[in-house]
C-alpha cells in the first residue's frame, strides 16, 4: 500500500514506512547541534538505517522535500554534522545531484 504523504509529494524518497534507523541518544541531546541538524541526523539514520554499511544515496532536492527546508537550510545544519565526523558525504557531486552520505557516529 502506498503511503499517502508520498502521493501528494511526488519529490518524496520512497522508504519502507515499517522500518526505522537507530539514532544514538548523545547526537539527541548534544547542546552544541541546533534542532535542524538532529532532524537532519535522525533522517539520515532512518534511511540509511534500511540500507548495508549506514549508507543513503539520494538526490539533494528529494531530501529538501522529504524535511521541508531549504537548501541554504540544509547544508548550514548539515556542516556541524560533518565538522564533528558524525555524518560522511562519499560522493562529491555538484549539490543538487545525487548524493551518497554514510553516518558515521
Amino acid at each position: 500500500m502506498e503511503n499517502e504523504n508520498l502521493k501528494s509529494n511526488p519529490g518524496m524518497v520512497n522508504l519502507p514506512d515499517k522500518r526505522c534507523g537507530i539514532i544514538p541518544k548523545a547526537v539527541m541531546v548534544d547542546p552544541d547541534l541546533s534542532v535542524y541538524a538532529k532532524g537532519i541526523y535522525a533522517y539520515f539514520c532512518t534511511a540509511a538505517g534500511l540500507f548495508s554499511e549506514n549508507t543513503y544515496s539520494a538526490p539533494v532536492k528529494a531530501i529538501l522535500a522529504d524535511l521541508g527546508i531549504s537548501s541554504s537550510t540544509f547544508y548550514h545544519h548539515l556542516a556541524p554534522l560533518l565538522d564533528d565526523n558524525l555524518i560522511e558525504v562519499c560522493s562529491k557531486q555538484s549539490r543538487d545531484a545525487c548524493q551518497t552520505y554514510t553516518v558515521v557516529g
